[in-house]
Formats: structure tokens, sequence, C-alpha cells
């Protein structure tokens, strides 16, 4: 139930209820973890997250990160009953929100969704602390879109001080 709650939390539809069973049927061997289990469903659901996010050609347009975004969101990781959470400082936090906010203006003004593309371990605690402010959010691994999928940056997400706005 809790794999099902969590997919519905991130818009990922289970109307395909056959194919998310089979997926956690396939992955519940290797652990009965919910947050490991929704990792494994998304990956077997990547056809339908893939068409949500992406236009008619395959192309998703996605806000990356940069290097030193992604390594100051993992120094944050940390885990809050058995979920990875990031706990950022007052000013970083700040600095995401406000930065999230002027790339997902400009993806809703061109009509595109707004995606950001994420490591695999930075993704779950992305999306729950990000999505709060960002209403429609998709936050995405590489790992969960078709092989066929291209990805345009859509903007590269900074978190450094001293470093200009997007």
């Amino acid at each position: 139930m809790l794999v099902v709650k969590g997919l519905l939390r991130e818009g990922v539809s289970i109307r395909d209820l056959r194919c998310v069973l089979e997926a956690i049927a396939a992955a519940a061997p290797k652990s009965k973890d919910a947050v490991y289990l929704i990792v494994q469903v998304r990956r077997r659901m990547a056809r339908q997250i893939t068409s949500r996010i992406s236009d008619a050609r395959g192309v998703a347009r996605a806000i990356t990160l940069d290097r030193g975004a992604e390594q100051t969101l993992r120094a944050s990781l940390g885990v809050s009953e058995g979920e990875p959470v990031l706990a950022l400082d007052i000013d970083s936090a700040r600095r995401l929100i406000e930065r999230l906010e002027v790339h997902a203006s400009r993806l809703l003004a061109s009509g595109a969704p707004v995606v950001v593309l994420a490591p695999p371990d930075l993704r779950r605690a992305l999306y729950d602390f990000a999505s709060r402010f960002i209403p429609d959010l998709w936050v995405v691994s590489a790992r969960e879109l078709t092989a066929s999928t291209t990805i345009e940056p859509a903007g590269v997400l900074q978190l450094q001080t001293g470093t200009a706005a997007p």
C-alpha cells in the first residue's frame, strides 16, 4: 500500500496496476523497503513517465543540476522515518526554491511541464522538498526514462553563493 501511495503522491498513474504489481513482485525478493520498491516500479513504468514529461518527438525539457548543487544536496541528505530527506541550511534552501521557481516559470510559460533531472540518490528527497513549493513538479532520474528519450536542458540549477541567478 505504501508503494501505491508513494506513486500517486508523485503523480505516477497506477492505472496499469498489473505492471505495478509485477514490478513489486520482481523487486520484493531483494527488499521490502517501500522507497526501494517505488524506485523499481518507476523504472518499470519508464514509458508512462516519459510520455508525461516529453513532447510528441520524445524530447523532454529538463532542469539539470550542476556539480556543486549535487554536492550540496548530497551533503544535506538525511533519513527520516526510513525515507531520504534534504536537511538544507536556510540559505541553501531559499536559493534552491528561488532558482527552481525561475526555471519553473520559464518552462510553464513555454507550455512544458516542470521537470528536474536528478541523480537517483537525490531524486526522491529533492522531489519531497521542492514539490511543496513548485506545483506539478516532476523530478526524474535518467533510469526512469525510455532509452529513446532526448533530454533538452532547460537550465542548470546552481546553488553556490556568488553564482549568478539563472
